[in-house]
């Protein structure tokens, strides 16, 4: 593996987001009458990367809307008061950003990305942001990544993508990348990383990994 450029995901990778986000989904469902299952998360959300409102097919068009538009307020405040970023994370960062190029593929919105950046205090870091206002299609589509390789100026084949789901590793093989999934998640267990190339259990042993060839 000789890679010349690294692309993070954003939510499970570089910031523990999926609870919080879950949470303000459920608060806003709730406020609204509406019951928001972990299971059903899991399963639209993490493993196939659509609507959690796919489950509830009966909420009208409108309501849907103003949920999402509550859940986003409480989702920018947790992420102001609770997120927590690792330490590692930044190291990781700032060692990787000293001999590859970096950018981030999400399919999270542009003003999430914004606030976890912010947080963690490396944007300059990053030569490439790509989201999900973006591109057409989301994960496991590998248009994300495809634009991310574009910004950074690099062949799929020296390019390296951090992942944490089943559907951004299909997105980022599809893209001609190398893939390291990182399986540390609380929702890892549920994900099939069969396509990854590598499978690590820590950001600090993905740094190792990547400097290897250095």
């Amino acid at each position: 593996m000789k890679c010349e450029g690294i692309i993070f995901d954003l939510d499970g990778v570089i910031a523990d987001t999926e609870t919080h986000f879950l949470t303000a989904t459920q608060q806003a469902a709730s406020e609204e009458g509406i019951i928001i299952t972990e299971e059903e998360f899991i399963h639209h959300t993490i493993i196939k990367g659509e609507s959690i409102f796919n489950a509830h097919p009966d909420i009208l068009p409108e309501k849907i809307a103003s949920i999402r538009q509550r859940r986003d307020q409480l989702y920018m405040q947790f992420l102001s008061e609770r997120l927590k970023i690792s330490e590692a994370v930044r190291q990781a960062i700032d060692a990787l950003g000293s001999h590859f190029k970096l950018g981030i593929g999400t399919s999270s919105k542009k003003q999430y990305v914004d606030s976890i950046l912010n947080l963690i205090g490396r944007r300059n870091a990053f030569q490439s942001i790509v989201t999900r206002e973006d591109v057409v299609r989301l994960k496991p589509f590998p248009d994300i990544y495809l634009k991310a390789i574009s910004e950074l100026g690099l062949p799929p084949e020296q390019t390296c993508v951090i992942e944490d789901s089943e559907k951004g590793v299909k997105a980022g093989k599809e893209a001609g990348c190398h893939v390291i999934v990182l399986s540390c998640g609380r929702y890892s267990r549920f994900q099939n990383y069969s396509l990854a190339d590598s499978v690590v259990s820590s950001m600090a042993e993905a740094q190792k990994l990547l400097m290897a060839d250095i």
